[in-house]
């Protein structure tokens, strides 16, 4: 195990720092944050969907959970089609679908370099991953196989920030890419394609 410093501080500078240190002998990255509960065979299952489906990218179903009242209201409106506008992953699909947004997984590390997305000078993830999306679109919903449970920000201070970046990037990236805004998508536009 290696620890790698981030002087930016933000989760796509330390995605992309990772990607360049240590893709150069590796296949495949799998994302894992701080603020979710995985199962013990993830990796596993994340791999061997890949490998079955040739997909640039696997994306699991995420139920979102909270600890104290705020997190628990905040968990109950990201759990709803009004707060996720239907997406699959938020609905913890289990048909295998292809798709074209979901809670980034597994990514191949050629299919990422290719869609430019470890350059993305964008702040959020989720903005480096709509990017990736768009420049991809070869996602599998791994099959039912696997999920997270997810903790949104424990503050209403703190939920603000992460949205108000997460807004600002997700309009560069529809600059950038010339789509529309969906409610349950990251790149709905053929354009994209």
């Amino acid at each position: 195990m290696s620890l790698l410093i981030n002087p930016k501080r933000v989760q796509s500078a330390g995605f992309n720092l990772a990607v360049s240190e240590f893709g150069e002998d590796a296949e495949f990255v799998i994302r894992i944050d701080a603020h979710a509960e995985y199962p013990g065979d993830y990796c596993q299952v994340l791999v061997e969907e890949a490998e079955r489906t040739g997909a640039a990218s696997v994306v699991v179903a995420m139920k979102t959970m909270g600890i104290g009242w705020f997190q628990r209201a905040v968990a109950a409106a990201q759990n709803s089609r009004l707060g996720n506008g239907g997406a699959a992953h938020r609905l913890a699909r289990t048909d295998g679908a292809w798709t074209d947004h979901g809670h980034h997984a597994l990514m191949r590390i050629d299919a990422l370099k290719r869609a430019g997305a470890t350059t993305s000078p964008f702040l959020p993830m989720k903005t480096q991953n709509s990017t990736f999306a768009c420049g991809s679109w070869i996602q599998d919903l791994a099959d039912g196989r696997t999920s997270i449970g997810y903790y949104p920000r424990s503050s209403a201070g703190s939920l603000f920030r992460q949205y108000a970046n997460w807004g600002t990037g997700r309009a560069k990236t529809v600059l950038k890419h010339h789509t529309r805004l969906s409610l349950a998508s990251s790149c709905p536009s053929p354009s994209c394609r």
